[in-house]
């Protein structure tokens, strides 16, 4: 199965508001404060909740694309659908050098042939000062750990897992700066089971959270 059919069949599953994806963009936020012409290009952008969710901060319309490797993800966005572009990022970034404030990719490194090529891409794009902002699965995740010790297959489509020293040492050699670096959430367990869906809280405890978001610059 190649990739764009593996996500075809994962966006018949997407959640428009999925709440896990609401926690991760509200963290990412504040480290987001948007000027005049801030353009902000999102990686694996969904159904286009981050612009949705900025616009709403901002009180007025924000310069915004979103990548997206499903097409028909895509066609389920109502309105100013041209915000959107059907593309693999592991072919690179359809965007102009020097020409982002902000790119922003949540949980999607990890599923990437290259990260190396990725964040290569990422600088080209990004303005003088311009900033990244990525999170990835925490491999020291309780569950992940679990995972690991039964040897349970990956249904996700991650083909790599990056801890801290692993994420500043991509960095350096991408010529790339690690600013800073928060948790997102955690299940609680058995809450979907006493709830019908998971309770959710926002940690940045190593064995907790299940992902690690960071803040990244040129140098």
């Amino acid at each position: 199965m190649d990739k764009e059919h593996f996500y075809k069949e994962r966006g018949i599953t997407y959640n428009k508001m999925n709440p896990e994806s609401v926690i991760r963009y509200q963290r990412l936020m504040k480290w987001m404060p948007l000027q005049e012409d801030t353009r902000v290009i999102e990686i694996g952008c969904m159904f286009g909740i981050l612009r949705d969710m900025l616009e709403e901060s901002a009180g007025k319309k924000v310069q915004y694309n979103g990548l997206e490797i499903d097409q028909n993800t895509i066609n389920k966005i109502t309105d100013r659908r041209e915000d959107f572009i059907c593309h693999n990022a592991n072919q690179g970034l359809p965007f102009s050098d020097l020409t982002a404030d902000y790119i922003v990719g949540l949980e999607i490194v990890e599923h990437l042939e290259n990260p190396t090529f990725f964040f290569a891409e990422a600088k080209r794009v990004l303005k003088p000062g311009g900033k990244a902002i990525i999170s990835m699965p925490n491999p020291y995740f309780y569950g992940e750990i679990f995972a690991q010790l039964k040897r349970s297959p990956d249904t996700e489509g991650h083909l790599s897992s990056f801890s801290y020293v692993n994420i500043d040492a991509l960095m350096r050699f991408a010529g790339l700066k690690l600013l800073a670096v928060q948790g997102t959430y955690t299940r609680i367990p058995f809450s979907q089971r006493l709830f019908g869906k998971y309770k959710l809280f926002k940690t940045d405890h190593i064995f907790l959270t299940r992902s690690y978001m960071y803040l990244i610059t040129k140098e």
